[in-house]
């Protein structure tokens, strides 16, 4: 690759500090949902045991995905592409970005062109924020930040 015109390090995800009054109220979410869905089973004249398990699980992975560790992500970004940990992502697969802030963290977020591709969440360091937001600047055009009901979803759940 071209010399850099700009690298940082930042990490994979937000630090969210969570209560233990958060996770008392997955654990009432599961049991309401899991006693739901057992009544309707039972109502209804049998029993299913699988649809209990699928919300257990499905607790039992959102939980686990609250709590993985932050890791470092190494950021380079040129004319032409943009580096996440080594691989690389042509700038023209970008219509424009956007900056928001949630809860003290600086994110870029990376808007593609294709209607069906996901976006990129960038966490920025806020000592760095301004020169790398000017660097984009210059290569993308930058566009009012639009949360989209999974982004409120998310925030909301603290995840």
């Amino acid at each position: 690759m071209a010399n850099p015109s700009l690298s940082w390090i930042g990490t994979d995800n937000s630090l969210r500090q969570r209560s233990s009054s958060w996770y008392g109220i997955w654990v009432a979410v599961f049991v309401t949902l899991a006693a739901t869905a057992f009544m309707v089973h039972w109502f209804l004249g049998y029993w299913q045991f699988w649809s209990t398990l699928v919300l257990a699980i499905f607790i039992f992975v959102a939980l686990i995905v609250a709590n993985r560790q932050t890791r470092e992500v190494n950021y380079s970004l040129t004319k032409k592409d943009i580096t996440i940990n080594g691989k690389s992502y042509p700038l023209s697969d970008f219509r424009a970005f956007s900056v928001s802030n949630s809860d003290g963290t600086w994110m870029l977020n990376l808007i593609p062109v294709k209607k069906v591709a996901l976006d990129f969440d960038i966490i920025i360091p806020a000592e760095q924020g301004e020169r790398i937001v000017d660097v984009f600047g210059k290569l993308l055009p930058m566009e009012q930040s639009s949360h989209t009901l999974a982004d409120r979803l998310t925030s909301a759940l603290k995840f």
